[in-house]
Parts: structure tokens; C-alpha cells; sequence
């Protein structure tokens, strides 16, 4: 079984995972990350968290198109603009 893996991260990049503890739920193992961007701290993900690809997925090794996601407040404010204009901005 392989413990070395290509990873990716939404901020950090592509880095190396490695898997430090097995647990009785495989989606609950544990896995310790390092990205060049991190500049030699480390960040613990479980392999859930991967599998989700929210925030970190696994990686062949080049890096995927980001597409660009609006936060919770834009969308709020997107909202709130669309309810009172009606969808279009006032000085378009």
C-alpha cells in the first residue's frame, strides 16, 4: 500500500500527502500535507476530506482549473441587489 501521494490545494497548490494513521473508518485516516507555499509548516487533512475536493483533492500531479466561486457574501449581496433591483445592477 502506498503511504505517498500528489495532493492538491485550493490556496497552497500542489504538494505531498502522507498517510500517518490508519483508522477503523478508511474515510477517517490521517494525513499530513506539505505545500512549497506553506514554507515548511504542515497542515492534517483525513482522506475525506480529499474524496470531498472542497478544499483539497488529489492530484495526478498538474494542477486543475480553478474556477472562480463567489463567497457566501457576494452571493448574499447578489441577493439582496436582485430583491430590491431586480436582478441588475443600478449603474450597468
Amino acid at each position: 500500500m502506498e503511504k505517498y501521494f500528489t495532493v492538491e490545494h485550493y490556496k497552497y497548490g500542489i504538494g505531498t500527502a502522507i498517510l500517518i494513521k490508519h483508522r477503523r473508518k478508511r474515510q477517517d485516516d490521517l494525513f499530513m500535507c506539505s505545500f512549497k507555499d506553506l514554507k515548511g509548516q504542515r497542515s492534517f487533512y483525513c482522506r475525506k476530506h480529499f474524496d470531498e475536493g472542497d478544499e483539497v483533492w488529489w492530484s495526478d500531479g498538474t494542477p486543475r482549473k480553478r474556477r472562480k466561486t463567489k463567497s457566501r457574501q457576494e452571493e448574499l449581496e447578489d441577493a439582496i441587489r436582485g430583491f430590491f433591483v431586480g436582478g441588475q445592477p443600478i449603474n450597468s
